[in-house]
């Protein structure tokens, strides 16, 4: 039988690696089930197993036109990870369900599609990328960044290892921020390394600004349209102010409630973090930096 692998490694953004059989650490020596037809198709009851395995620990395959389209690692019939392929062996999806939620795409190209990772009201991240590689979209809350490390460590996949690699971030034309955690710092760092340069229309909503970012935005050449998004009114003011140096980019204030990353099945605990031994398949709503 043809198995999927989630062996391998990323290059700027790419996965490459091998068709083989899954190599994860703790999935050596697990049973392994054709799962094929046997899942639920219900999104609210998600990989549920048929009663009769429904306490199944191991890895499960499921097949199309002889190819293996999705592996995933299985605890006790809870989902632990799972990875999606094409028939040519390319890695499209991954998740990683644990204390912390990670959830990966990838065009049929190879280039990274997004990125998130959640923790309950913890932390959160998000990034977005058109197939070019440049960056779409940003969401950064809570703890994100003391808690990069042991996101990077989790997978290879994530984009960032440090904060300071968002200097490596190119931005797209039209790019929207999104996060307390994107504060003046993130914005200075991402503009003096050339994330902007391409920018002409860039949207910021509930971000923590100050007259530092008012300073780096308003000499952002090509910028033609910002848009601050925030439920905090003082935020108008960085409006007004970039409205004064830049009159020519066209700057508007928009009142808004506070972001939220959280979906359809969001509960709102942070049980996602706590150390509960059955994975939790639960994506609560994210904090701030506050």
């Amino acid at each position: 039988m043809e198995q999927c692998s989630l062996s391998g490694s990323t290059d700027e953004g790419r996965f490459a690696g091998a068709y083989q059989p899954w190599r994860a650490p703790d999935a050596s020596g697990l049973p392994k089930l054709d799962v094929t037809g046997l899942l639920s198709d219900d999104e609210n009851d998600r990989y549920s197993l048929p009663r009769h395995i429904q306490t199944f620990s191991g890895i499960g395959y499921q097949f199309q036109n002889g190819y293996c389209i999705h592996e995933i690692l299985f605890d006790r019939g809870a989902l632990v990870a799972d990875g999606w392929w094409i028939g040519s062996g390319l890695l499209v999806g991954f998740n990683l369900i644990g204390k912390v939620n990670h959830s990966y795409d990838w065009y049929s190209s190879g280039q990274l599609k997004s990125a998130s990772v959640i923790c309950g009201e913890l932390f959160a991240g998000f990034l977005g990328f058109f197939e070019n590689g440049r960056l779409r979209s940003l969401t950064l809350h809570g703890d994100f960044f003391s808690m990069l490390p042991d996101i990077a460590g989790a997978t290879s996949f994530f984009p960032l290892k440090k904060r300071n690699d968002l200097a490596f971030l190119r931005g797209a034309e039209n790019m929207y921020l999104s996060g307390r955690c994107v504060d003046n710092g993130v914005i200075e760092l991402m503009a003096n390394s050339g994330a902007f340069d391409a920018t002409t229309a860039l949207t910021i909503n509930d971000a923590t600004l100050g007259e530092v970012a008012v300073s780096v935005l308003s000499r952002l050449t090509n910028l033609k349209t910002l848009s601050i998004e925030s439920p905090d009114a003082a935020q108008s003011a960085i409006a007004g102010n970039i409205k004064k140096l830049r009159p020519d980019i066209n700057t508007d204030f928009i009142p808004a409630k506070a972001y939220s990353l959280a979906g359809k099945h969001s509960t709102g605990s942070a049980d996602l973090c706590s150390d509960s031994d059955t994975p939790s398949q639960r994506v609560p709503a994210p904090g701030s930096c506050e």
